[in-house]
């Protein structure tokens, strides 16, 4: 019965131990199928953990008394006495534990037959392609095996197909069995609170995958919502799965977690070493004690000669304590004739008492005896610890120290330390990839430094290397001249491009001449380009003489540009001509260079290359740009030898602008910028390029508006007169949710006096609401459930409540009285309950008073107040009537 106790006793900390692993790596993570292994198996493993015994045996030799061969019997002497029954402190505590665990399996069992009484008294329906037994009680939805049962109230619910969903999950995985499983092995473990964590950790991880899976195809708000609304129905019995409010908060929080799980792995196969921690602590040691006879019967054989059983060395072993080959070697004084691993005996020396020892001058001979020999080292063990540099004397982590012979090692760490147990007569081989291999012998010592150096690689790597620097470089361009693709070999090439003075030219391009292949250097004048040998890159900059430096392999060109001093003589001309009417207009453009109309320049609109440009209105052009001579031929090759005109036209930069992201007042605009009245502006600011980027990022690679509206919203103690989306409103401004405003635009002083009469003497706010709308009594309660919050004042003081609000709606739809007063006939709203965090026991503040009725009314009206047009028609013109229950978790 002790026994019994210490063995369930042992299972408990093991299941505590696995428990406490799953609390710290597991719970948090979304590892639903790792933790629906992990949790049961842990469960039962622990169980199975206290019955491993390790047996061990201990030989020692027997002292028998000198003449004594026999002893006497005196049947006389022993009394025939019965030991009377005595009840112990263990027999309480055993009878406590069976008392437990009858009352648990009665409890299991109810539980059984309440569900298998449900399902035998309902009826069978399909409902979304699934069999449902549904029943007049009103309890939560609940699968059993492979049945589905509802409360007929149930399928009024808008979200039916979710919770048969939901149900239709637990079945097809079978988790009735998971969580009978944790059930039958609960009641041995009734006592261990980690028993009773480690069972509502496997219902609870099979809910959240369940509530994963269902969240992947529906909207996850409507579900939650759905998981709110059934939270107040009863349960049949508490181990069954269930769409409910269990541990809604977990679950809720557990669905908005991402799917990353970072080092998951990792994390699994910490379980490994827990494992063999639990089984080397909570296993049973056992000692088998052998005796053997002294040193009269025992054998000792070296090199083929057996020892005299009184040899000096033999008669000063201690028996007693038992002894190995190595201790047998240094009582006979022959460690210096032994070879390390070369001591050797049979099978099993000590229970027939034969050594055979084979010294360093012994001649193998034809002898049966020593057929089946075990090697023994008689060499010590030590550690060895230490550092792997280079030669700069920079650690080398990962660095492997190999036992030379074994496949015994280990690596260094990130500070090029290691440590290896290991024989004083070993050698240490450390290696690492790009280094030469360096072997050192251990010789008694503790601590071994190693500097390695670096390794010319072989002929096999660098050819290896050239080949897969080949394969990473090839790449394809486009020959300008011909405008065939080609393929080429690249090398990389770095530099700086600066002026004189040695300041950096950002900006600069940088081409590979006759070919499309190029970049610009960077803010610091740095850039990198991919390049075949023998290819001349040409480096130009707008009012800088255009640089040509052929490439021969070397990994950097750094180049100076210097200023075009013939930059206002270089002859090219900007010339418009056409025929005037009365307006001085341009019908036609035409752009040439020093008037050659022979060798025309090439011309680029909106980055393709055109024949003419005569189609173009002068008015369409946004931008021009001159190229000539190296700049031209640079970028576009032979054909761009006369020169090249780049034009940008409005409607290209129009375009390119309209996926500029907006920034109003410092925040991000999502509206359209047009939708921004013009007499609000304060100032605007256009960035394009690198600086609407670095201040942005890559969503503002098209370019950034910035807009600094007039919009203080500063009327001092007035009240400005508010009208949303076209309707008066006597909201005050603070109840109007920011994220729902798609543009605001403020009118004052004379002007809106003018358009609003004496109302707008105060100033008028005139508030565009993004389209959002409501077109059903779920999505109104959905509204209400996003943006409703918990009465901080209420929540500190560990206080819920309700909230009772009858809200007039007019014809139109829109929400003109929000009050707490009943009013006759009103529509009744199925009841939202807001679920919030319970404050610690330390942190509750005692309040002014203890009903929050007024601050929960605040908060459902300040919600309600912000309710777009409703699109119900059997709400307009309706009284509807909001319960809105607050409760804390």
């Amino acid at each position: 019965m002790e026994t019994f106790l210490l063995y369930i006793g042992k299972a408990a900390l093991a299941a505590g131990a696995f428990y406490v692993v799953y609390l710290a790596l597991f719970q948090h993570q979304k590892h639903f199928v790792f933790n629906r292994i992990y949790l049961p198996v842990s469960l039962a493993v622990s169980f199975i953990i206290p019955l491993i015994t390790f047996t061990s045996t201990n030989y020692i030799t027997a002292n028998q008394s000198i003449g004594t061969n026999s002893f006497a019997f005196l049947p006389e002497a022993i009394e025939n006495t019965q030991t009377e029954f005595t009840y112990q402190w263990y027999h309480y505590l055993f009878g406590i534990y069976i008392v437990g665990t009858i009352g648990f399996l009665f409890h299991l069992l109810t539980g059984h037959i309440k569900a298998f009484a449900i399902i035998r008294f309902s009826r069978l329906q399909e409902i979304f392609g699934a069999q449902v037994n549904l029943t007049l009680k009103d309890v939560h939805p609940f699968s059993f095996f492979n049945k589905i049962v509802l409360s007929e109230k149930t399928l009024d619910n808008p979200n039916l197909e979710m919770i048969v969903n939901h149900e239709m999950i637990h079945v097809k995985e079978k988790h009735t069995h998971d969580i009978l499983f944790a059930e039958l092995l609960f009641l041995l473990q009734w006592f261990n609170p980690f028993a009773w964590l480690i069972k509502d950790a496997i219902r609870n991880n099979l809910e959240y995958k369940t509530d994963h899976q269902i969240t992947k195809n529906n909207n996850a708000e409507a579900y939650q919502l759905a998981m709110v609304g059934l939270v107040h129905k009863k349960g049949v019995a508490p181990f069954l799965t269930a769409l409910n409010g269990s541990q809604l908060k977990n679950r809720i929080i557990m669905m908005k977690k991402k799917t990353e799980n970072k080092y998951a792995l990792l994390k699994q196969l910490f379980v490994l070493p827990l494992l063999a921690f639990l089984v080397m602590s909570l296993s049973n040691k056992e000692v088998n004690t052998k005796i053997i006879n002294n040193t009269d019967q025992l054998k000792v054989v070296v090199d083929g000669v057996e020892l005299p059983s009184n040899h000096p060395g033999l008669t000063t072993l201690d028996f007693s304590k038992g002894f190995n080959g190595g201790d047998l070697v240094k009582a006979l004084g022959i460690e210096d004739k032994v070879v390390s691993n070369t001591l050797s005996f049979d099978k099993n020396p000590q229970e027939d008492g034969i050594y055979y020892i084979r010294t360093k001058d012994y001649v193998p001979v034809t002898n049966p005896e020593f057929e089946t020999i075990t090697e023994v080292t008689l060499s010590t063990e030590v550690i060895v610890k230490g550092k792997i540099t280079n030669e700069k004397g920079t650690p080398i982590p990962a660095a492997a120290v190999i036992v030379e012979g074994t496949n015994m090692g280990t690596i260094s760490d990130m500070s090029g330390n290691y440590e290896i147990k290991t024989d004083e007569n070993s050698t240490l081989v450390f290696s690492m990839i790009g280094y030469a291999k360096k072997e050192v012998p251990v010789k008694n010592k503790t601590e071994i430094n190693i500097e390695l150096t670096q390794d010319a690689p072989s002929e096999i790597d660098i050819a290896v290397n050239a080949k897969r620097s080949e394969a990473f470089n090839r790449q394809r361009v486009i020959n300008m001249e011909t405008g065939e693709e080609m393929e080429i070999v690249a090398n990389t090439l770095k530099g700086t491009v600066s002026n004189e003075k040695g300041e950096p030219l950002p900006g600069t391009a940088i081409l590979v001449k006759g070919t499309t292949t190029g970049t610009i250097s960077d803010m610091t004048g740095n850039y990198v380009l991919q390049l075949e040998k023998d290819n001349t890159v040409v480096f130009s900059m707008l009012g800088y003489a255009a640089k040509e430096v052929k490439y021969e392999g070397q990994p950097a060109i750094d180049v100076k540009l210097k200023a075009d001093q013939s930059a206002d003589k270089s002859g090219v001309k900007v010339i418009a001509y056409g025929k005037q009417k009365d307006a001085p207009t341009v019908d036609k453009l035409a752009l040439k260079l020093n008037g050659d109309e022979a060798n025309p320049p090439l011309y680029v609109v909106d980055g393709k290359i055109s024949k003419s440009i005569e189609y173009l209105a002068p008015d369409a052009i946004e931008s021009i740009s001159v190229l000539k001579d190296e700049s031209a031929s640079s970028l576009y090759g032979e054909k761009g030898k006369n020169g090249v005109i780049i034009i940008t036209t409005k409607e290209a930069a129009k375009e390119k602008m309209r996926n500029a992201i907006v920034i109003l007042d410092g925040k991000k605009y999502e509206g359209d910028v047009s939708d921004i009245d013009p007499e609000n502006i304060e100032k605007m600011e256009v960035l394009k390029n690198e600086s609407a980027t670095k201040l942005y990022g890559p969503e503002a690679k098209d370019g950034a508006i910035i807009i600094t509206s007039k919009n203080k919203l500063n009327f001092g103690d007035k009240s400005p007169l508010i009208f949303i989306d076209g309707v008066k409103s006597t909201k005050d401004m603070n109840d109007i949710d920011p994220d729902q405003i798609q543009s605001i635009n403020v009118i004052k002083d004379a002007s809106a006096i003018e358009t609003y009469g004496n109302e707008g003497k105060n100033g008028v706010i005139l508030i565009s609401t993004k389209t959002e709308k409501i077109t059903s009594s779920l999505e109104m309660r959905k509204f209400i459930a996003q943006r409703i919050k918990y009465p901080k004042e209420a929540q500190q003081a560990n206080k819920g409540g309700i909230a009772k609000l009858f809200v007039k709606v007019n014809s139109d739809g829109i929400v003109y009285s929000v009050s707490d007063k009943k009013v006759k006939d009103a529509v009744s709203i199925e009841e939202i309950v807001v679920v919030g965090y319970a404050p610690k026991p330390e942190e509750i503040v005692s309040g002014k008073t203890e009903d929050f009725t007024a601050a929960f009314n605040n908060q459902v009206k300040a919600v309600i107040n912000q309710f777009p047009k409703l699109q119900i028609s059997e709400y307009k013109g309706k009284t509807l009537e909001f319960t809105v229950k607050f409760l804390l978790q």
